[in-house]
């Protein structure tokens, strides 16, 4: 299994525990970042790194924190082209 580590940027390592809930789903054996009670600061591109004895792979992720749906619709359509 490869080791899982989460950030908030570049430099930023996210830990388990407060806010952030940090695991891997024993059904689909995804790991999961989840944030509760979230904020506007909470915006921003994550980065998820999965390292074993093979290398490392890392993906980015781009969260947007809104309480308009329009916004949220314009970009779920900036998506899909």
């Amino acid at each position: 299994m490869p080791e899982v580590q989460w950030s908030k940027g570049k430099w930023n390592k996210l830990k388990d525990g407060g806010r952030y809930k940090i695991f891997q789903d024993e059904t689909t054996g995804e790991h999961v970042l989840e944030i509760s009670d979230i904020k506007r600061k909470d915006a921003g591109t994550y980065l998820v790194k999965a390292t074993n004895e093979h290398g490392s792979s890392d993906a980015p992720a781009t969260l947007i924190v809104t309480d308009k749906p329009e916004e949220a619709e314009d970009w779920m359509a900036r998506l899909k082209h």
